[in-house]
């Protein structure tokens, strides 16, 4: 079984979503909310390993997952930034978990979705974004930490862990 077509894609807008992800997510979006993040991983199954397919967006005030069950239905989980208690990446040889939990009238809940750990930076680059919303921060300093770390190079480690 090939695996083109089953790696985790960044979109550009909602109308990209595929169907059964579109609708709901429209719904749970406010129409002041700017979308900064739109990830889908389709589903894939191999032997006894079935991983559905999810979308995962991150807006200025919130996250959404939007997970499809063994069943079909579609499930969405959403928290604002102020609810959002911890973030879990786990990686796994050639598929990752990404596990979201909050508490939301005083109650914890968690939501979680599985990607193929090809694509992962993707769910990295997105998880940065969330804390750094968290944190009051506009702007991922990424690029500024990896230009930084490129002159430390040649440095020794004390120093580089230090930078």
């Amino acid at each position: 079984m090939s695996s083109v077509g089953h790696f985790p894609v960044q979109f550009a807008g909602l109308e990209e979503c595929p169907d059964p992800f579109r609708e709901p997510l429209r719904r749970a979006l406010s129409p002041s909310e700017a979308v900064l993040e739109i990830i889908y991983s389709p589903a894939f199954v191999t032997g006894r390993l079935c991983l559905p397919a999810s979308v995962f967006c991150v807006t200025n005030r919130q996250w959404i997952m939007v997970h499809e069950s063994k069943s079909g239905d579609v499930r969405l989980d959403s928290a604002v930034f102020a609810d959002t208690l911890l973030i879990e990446l786990t990686a796994i040889l050639p598929y990752g978990r990404m596990k979201l939990d909050c508490a939301i009238s005083s109650r914890s809940d968690s939501s979680e979705c599985y990607f193929n750990t090809v694509m992962g930076r993707l769910y990295t680059k997105a998880i940065q974004r969330i804390l750094n919303l968290i944190d009051g921060k506009e702007s991922c300093s990424s690029e500024k930490d990896r230009s930084i770390m490129t002159d430390l190079k040649d440095w020794p480690l004390k120093f580089r862990n230090l930078g």
